[in-house]
Order: C-alpha cells, then structure tokens, then sequence
C-alpha cells in the first residue's frame, strides 16, 4: 500500500510542529468507512469490476482481511440479485464515495445474526 506525505499539527500556543505517522490509502478509507458507519450513510464504489451501492453495517477483520459488510441495495453483482448482503475487501474497493442519502440504521439478518469474524471494529447503531 502506497505511504502518503506526513501530516503536520500544531500544538500549543508556542506551535511546535509534529509529525504523525504516516497513513496509507487504506487507513484513510477505513476513517471514511468508520465515518459513514457511525452517520447511516450510503456509499458507492467499485468493486470486481461492478458498481456497487451499499448500506454499509459492520467494519472488521475476517481471515486477517479488512472487510465491510453491507446491505447492496443498487448496482450489480457477478454473484447473485439484488438486494442482497455482501462482504468486501477494503483493498479492492476502488473509488469510495459516500453519498448524502442515508438508510434507518440495523437491518434484520435472515439467519438473525451477523456472519463471523475475527474482529468486528464497528457495527451500525439501531
């Protein structure tokens, strides 16, 4: 993953500069994923060569991967109708855009709960 420039802050009255680590295109996609999360924002991006347009519900780890999870409701699939859940890898999310639509929150799970994962970062509030 490709390391993008420095931040620079300013602390204090007296201005000190300070350097923070370095962040890299998936940590900022994760910050705007972590963001629409938290706002019940729909998003857009391509993924496999397909327009995808979701609610996205949880941010986690599955299998040493960072994947979101999310309700598709437009768009398409190779793999099936719509709407329909579905997870994705962050790294081959291309073009991430988060839209001003926004959905009502949590949506029932067929089975009743989420599928499983290492580690779930965050979950969409009711």
């Amino acid at each position: 993953m490709r390391k993008l420039a420095h931040e620079v802050q300013l602390v204090g009255r007296q201005g000190y500069a300070v350097l923070s680590e370095p962040r890299t295109e998936a940590d900022m996609l994760q910050e705007v994923i972590e963001k629409a999360i938290e706002d019940k924002a729909i998003v857009r991006f391509v993924y496999g060569g397909h327009q995808r347009v979701i609610e996205p519900h949880v941010l986690g780890i599955s299998a040493g991967v960072m994947q979101i999870l999310g309700y598709q409701i437009e768009g398409s699939s190779s793999s099936g109708t719509l709407p329909e859940w579905r997870r994705f890898d962050l790294e081959k999310i291309i073009g991430m855009e988060v839209t001003a639509q926004t959905f009502s929150g949590r949506r029932p799970f067929p089975s009743g709960r989420h599928s499983s994962w290492d580690r779930q970062i965050l979950i969409v509030g009711v």
